[in-house]
């Protein structure tokens, strides 16, 4: 709640992005119950709380890799959609997707009884204000690495394909929108659910 209090915004909004599991049934399973979790931190975190807990339905099953626990490309949408209305803004829909992998193995395949389950598709998704963003990733103050997209090329490749959103794990990643409307910025305290989120609410401001 420190960090929520001595930000200088009047804004700031407080959001848990729900794992798969909450899907399942309690009444079989020894789960934790991430609405218990949320609503501590609403107690605790003087924000305004979005409510995304209804991403983890089984209807939705398909907003999660089948291999990893991390949200889909659509996933994030969803999400983005639900936060960016949360915070005033109309979200931009339509997007045209690209397949950065077909073949995607995430960290809970190895964990599964089973090796026959399906590989997961990694989707890109563009549209102009997407495809017009550069992102700055820094390792400290004076050391930064910077790309023109929001996707680092090449790390579909990688051991982890999933670090082709931003280029994956960093101290602070910067996404700049010289196409916003505005020069208002967004300052995100995010695990690496965030990456592929991220693109999205990034299109409302300049960073």
């Amino acid at each position: 709640n420190e960090v929520a209090v001595s930000i200088d915004s009047d804004y700031v909004y407080l959001s848990v992005i729900p794992s798969k599991a909450q899907m399942l049934d309690r009444s079989r399973y020894l789960l934790s119950d991430q609405r218990d979790i949320a609503e501590t931190l609403i107690q605790n975190v003087d924000a305004l709380y979005v409510d995304l807990m209804g991403l983890a339905t089984p209807d939705n099953e398909h907003l999660y890799y089948i291999t990893d626990p991390h949200l889909t490309t659509q996933g994030a949408i969803h999400a983005y959609e639900l936060l960016a209305e949360a915070m005033g803004y109309q979200p931009v829909r339509g997007y045209e997707f690209e397949v950065a992998t077909d073949s995607y193995i995430g960290s809970n395949y190895g964990k599964a009884a089973s090796w026959s389950i399906a590989k997961d598709t990694i989707y890109l998704a563009h549209n102009d204000l997407l495809d017009g963003m550069s992102t700055c990733r820094f390792e400290t103050l004076e050391i930064s690495t910077c790309f023109d997209s929001v996707y680092l090329r090449g790390k579909e490749q990688d051991l982890d394909p999933y670090d082709v959103f931003l280029g994956g794990l960093g101290p602070i990643i910067v996404i700049t929108n010289e196409q916003a409307k505005s020069d208002e910025k967004l300052v995100i305290f995010k695990d690496s659910y965030a990456h592929v989120l991220a693109p999205f609410l990034a299109q409302h401001f300049k960073q």
